[in-house]
């Protein structure tokens, strides 16, 4: 498994007959495609904790969340990347602007869980500290309860526990953030801003195209 693809029940449609196609016909193997899905509605922190648990011990694994649009050099820059010591963000918002590019500490890294590659072992350390629960501060009791802020309680965990840890801000981005046209976020429904954009995503043209294809389909 070298891409895990975090999915809900509400966007496996999309998940099974746009996001993994694209990432087919782009050359990767879907072999080496997961999707782990949410059948329980265990809520983003839960799931993506539970998925961790399925990961080797050894390598790195992309992670993918169900509402993004893979860029054209999606496949040949996520593989450079599979023997990296480091966390890879391939996306950055508008919340990130002010951050730089390139190699940086935990701390300047993109909120980037829509898509982000994480060294496994450091993905499975992460795992472990949540379920021993040593020195997790109080405010991750709302998040806890919201079923939500898996990217607030790593970005935390890369920071101040795991201090070894370096990131790389990608560029450009690899994927676009299209929940807006797969019926808006399920984590956020209430927020101002209707669409999330990467903002170093260079293939606006995909973005028309998939609304296109999604504005004519019928099963949906």
């Amino acid at each position: 498994m070298n891409y895990l693809i975090h999915a809900c029940v509400s966007r496996l449609w999309y998940v099974d007959r746009y996001l993994v196609p694209s990432m087919i016909a782009q050359g990767i193997d879907k072999n080496d495609i997961f999707v782990y899905l949410d059948s329980s509605k265990k809520g983003n922190l839960f799931s993506f904790m539970d998925s961790l648990k399925m990961l080797n011990e050894t390598g790195g694994t992309w992670h993918l969340q169900d509402d993004v649009l893979i860029a054209r050099v999606f496949a040949e820059d996520t593989k450079r990347y599979f023997n990296s010591k480091s966390i890879v963000c391939g996306f950055c918002s508008k919340y990130d602007k002010n951050i730089g590019k390139g190699t940086v500490r935990p701390d300047k890294m993109w909120y980037s869980f829509p898509c982000i590659y994480i060294p496994n072992k450091y993905a499975k350390e992460f795992y472990q500290w949540w379920e021993n629960k040593p020195n997790i501060p109080a405010w991750v009791n709302s998040y806890t309860r919201q079923k939500k802020g898996d990217d607030t309680l790593f970005r935390y965990y890369a920071e101040e526990i795991n201090t070894d840890i370096t990131a790389i801000n990608h560029y450009p981005n690899l994927v676009e953030h299209i929940d807006y046209l797969i019926g808006g976020s399920l984590v956020n429904p209430t927020r101002n801003d209707k669409w999330i954009r990467a903002i170093y995503f260079q293939d606006n043209d995909l973005v028309e195209k998939l609304k296109q294809s999604l504005d004519d389909a019928v099963f949906r």
